[in-house]
């Protein structure tokens, strides 16, 4: 059974009303720290990245701040969906990918201290590596392509000494 966004949203502010009146109604010495357990639980799913990953497959970028109200959002390897990868360097604390299925494309997801962003590559460098490269990095497409004209250069240059 597939659920949409709307589906999934209401779930989650379903579970947190409940997880919200059972801290109330808890022994809980600090209700706040009660409250902002029970919503980094409810947070800490795969739905969560699941939305922002189809979000991100909708539109341009998507920003996930770390800190969401009281509580913080889920860590992307945490999900099971993303993988470390590595990207090009703009400050960022880590690079995260999860491929999109059936597609060929894949989610990066850059971290930076106090958020995350999410787009979407044409191609998923763990598949189509090359791809990748020229479609989705072209300056890094481009600098391997040079280095690589620039080694046989070099080689037919050395070759002919002989």
């Amino acid at each position: 059974m597939e659920q949409n966004a709307y589906e999934l949203d209401f779930l989650i502010w379903k579970w947190i009303f409940y997880l919200f009146l059972m801290c109330r109604e808890s022994s809980y010495q600090n209700s706040y720290k009660c409250v902002k357990t029970a919503i980094t639980m409810v947070l800490n799913s795969t739905s969560f990245w699941q939305g922002k990953i189809e979000e991100a497959r909708l539109g341009e970028k998507v920003t996930v701040p770390k800190n969401i109200g009281l509580a913080t959002s889920p860590k992307p390897k945490d999900s099971g969906l993303f993988r470390r990868s590595v990207g090009e360097i703009k400050g960022q604390i880590a690079d995260w990918r999860a491929t999109v299925p059936e597609t060929g494309q894949c989610v990066h997801a850059v971290e930076y201290r106090d958020r995350y962003e999410l787009h979407i590559d044409k191609y998923d460098p763990a598949t189509n590596p090359v791809e990748h490269l020229l479609h989705d990095s072209p300056k890094y497409g481009t600098i391997l392509l040079a280095g690589t004209f620039a080694v046989f250069a070099i080689a037919r240059i050395l070759l002919k000494r002989k």
